[in-house]
């Protein structure tokens, strides 16, 4: 079952993503769409009136730059985020892993804003991202009664060892 309203369950599906491209030591501008599902796992009442959702979101990364070594990667994520009971974002965090087509994995912090925008922040990685650093927001673009989600992110990155 998934529950969606604009920018309620929105930003949330993509934290999630970076980019990153070998070799890079300066912070770098990156920027693309994650497109895929998200999924509520378990919708809990608060006592103040607010709900809390387990959300788990499937994505595919998809960079501007088609050469960058995350494009077309895969991308799995988990979040706790709270909601008014009018479906409005309240805050919330959550962590995601990415597996490049290479083979490279990385690992994702998220935070949900109030205002629907999530923040994300790159932890590192293994491989061709080790050493990946990077933050940025992401903004939904398109939620669909079905779950699938299409988002936009940018942000800054680099790669150091």
């Amino acid at each position: 079952m998934l529950v969606s309203n604009s920018k309620a369950t929105g930003g949330l599906l993509m934290g999630c993503l970076l980019t990153a491209a070998c070799g890079v030591r300066a912070d770098e501008p990156v920027a693309g769409y994650v497109n895929g599902t998200q999924e509520v796992l378990q919708a809990i009442p608060l006592a103040n009136g607010n709900v809390v959702r387990r959300l788990r979101f499937s994505v595919t990364v998809v960079t501007d730059d088609p050469s960058n070594p995350i494009h077309l990667a895969s991308q799995d994520c988990f979040a706790t985020y709270v909601f008014t009971a009018n479906d409005e974002p309240v805050g919330g965090r959550g962590s995601c892993d990415g597996i490049s087509a290479r083979g490279d994995v990385w690992w994702i912090a998220l935070e949900l804003l109030p205002d629907g925008t999530v923040t994300w922040e790159n932890l590192g990685g293994v491989g061709q991202l080790a050493g990946l650093r990077g933050s940025g927001t992401t903004t939904n673009l398109a939620e669909f009664d079905d779950g699938k989600s299409i988002a936009r992110f940018e942000g800054t990155y680099s790669i150091g060892r």
